[in-house]
């Protein structure tokens, strides 16, 4: 009886760092997720202000924006408990394609026998330690992912209104955009 209670314990022990894991993990996602579409959002403000102003917004680039593009990830993934790791990639002629790569700001310690001799000695130092959410600090893992958004611009044409009343001015045309057809 007490064997399997002790059994019973060990696989809840177990468990409990796995579920921890994964949790970390699905976090990290997250967290590059809205980096990443935080990344296009000042892209997509201009594309949508151009478009707005009667231009087609399909050559906005991010070389038109105003705004970093590390500096919107770093918004983003500030608020969800994630830092990003090196630079915000972005790709595409426009630069309408982002990638981000992130960390959790808490970490999953590793027990005593798990540490490589490397990580020992930094234990003993006091370097490269992180907290977990618990608030202990020692050598860990953190969760992390990458994620890729894209900026997809739609198409747009411009239509002009034809008037029954002959004589009439015709207004300039308009600018309509919608999905694109693939």
């Amino acid at each position: 009886m007490i064997a399997m209670v002790l059994a019973l314990a060990g696989a809840m022990l177990l468990l409990n760092r796995v579920a921890q894991a994964g949790d970390m993990r699905t976090r990290a996602q997250t967290g590059a997720d809205a980096s990443a579409l935080g990344t296009l959002a000042p892209l997509r403000e201009k594309a949508v202000d151009t478009a707005l102003m009667g231009m087609s917004p399909a050559f906005v680039g991010y070389w038109t924006v105003a705004d970093d593009p590390e500096v919107a990830a770093d918004r983003y993934a500030g608020l969800n408990d994630v830092r990003r790791v090196g630079a915000v990639g972005l790709t595409g002629l426009l630069g309408n394609t982002a990638k981000v790569t992130v960390n959790t700001t808490d970490c999953q310690l590793k027990r005593k026998d798990e540490l490589t001799p490397a990580e020992a000695e930094d234990l003993k130092l006091g370097k490269n330690l992180c907290t977990d959410k618990t608030g202990k600090r020692g050598i860990g893992r953190n969760g992390n992912a990458v994620a890729i958004a894209k900026l997809i611009v739609p198409t747009c044409i411009r239509v002009g209104f034809e008037l029954e009343a002959p004589g009439t001015p015709t207004p300039d045309p308009a600018l309509l955009c919608g999905p694109r057809r693939l």
